[in-house]
């Protein structure tokens, strides 16, 4: 019985722990995690690799999500914009072996931004009221797709980097542009998937850009695209993302 007692008073202050840290200020969980992470690379040979902290304010996630259906002029396509990106880049001398670890929150995630709209361009100019824009955030998280109350969290790294030119050696240079095709790991939904993505890596200083963009099926990702009246208004499995990923030493 005492046992019994101590495994679920464990079990508890952990489900707090995760309660509370859920709870947190995105700045205090931001912080939290760039130690996290710092700590893992101080057990990295850091005579080999460079670490770049990703700056969430300037770093531009999106995802374009297009609708599809007989009624589809009643819907709309939507932009879904990725807040509070963390994670940190690590430059490897074999640049190969470079690779990165980002995760954020599905809670922080900002649907259908009126500016966010107008740089998307003209397949977004529809107006969204307040009332969509809330109906599509509950689809987003809900049971039927990221079902945010169990899987707060999206987790990314990426690794086994080539050139995207065959013949070349990775290798980032001060000043340049270089692309490269990498390995794209995603934890959603308590499964791990993976994608090749394509994207050009600039080393300026103290400063990394990453920017590139991708296409992602919600299927092959487990979540169901959301579909009403059997797919009379529907969206398209295909989602677009793009990204503009900016870190610093």
């Amino acid at each position: 019985m005492r046992m019994a007692h101590s495994i679920l008073k464990s079990l508890v202050i952990i489900v707090l722990s995760t309660l509370l840290t859920q709870c947190l200020p995105y700045d205090s969980r931001h912080h939290q995690y760039q130690n996290s992470q710092k700590a893992i690379f101080e057990k990295v040979d850091n005579s080999k690799v460079q670490s770049f902290v990703i700056n969430p304010n300037k770093s531009h996630v999106v995802l374009k999500i297009y609708k599809q259906g007989k009624l589809a002029n009643f819907g709309h396509n939507h932009v879904i914009t990725v807040k509070g990106l963390q994670g940190i880049f690590y430059l490897n001398k074999q640049n190969e072996k470079s690779m990165a670890k980002m995760q954020f929150s599905v809670a922080d995630l900002v649907v259908d931004d009126a500016n966010e709209r107008k740089l998307a361009g003209q397949d977004f100019d529809k107006l969204v009221s307040d009332t969509d824009k809330e109906a599509t955030r509950n689809n987003l998280l809900g049971e039927k797709q990221l079902k945010a109350n169990k899987f707060p969290i999206v987790e990314l790294e990426v690794n086994h980097l080539t050139a995207e030119i065959s013949d070349k050696k990775v290798q980032f240079e001060q000043g340049k542009n270089f692309a490269i095709e990498a390995q794209l790991r995603i934890r959603m939904l308590g499964e791990d998937y993976q994608q090749m993505i394509k994207s050009k890596v600039t080393l300026d200083g103290s400063h990394l850009k990453v920017q590139g963009d991708f296409v992602l099926n919600q299927t092959d990702v487990g979540i169901i695209p959301f579909s009403l009246f059997s797919g009379a208004i529907a969206v398209v499995d295909a989602v677009k993302i793009e990204f503009e990923i900016e870190a610093e030493k």
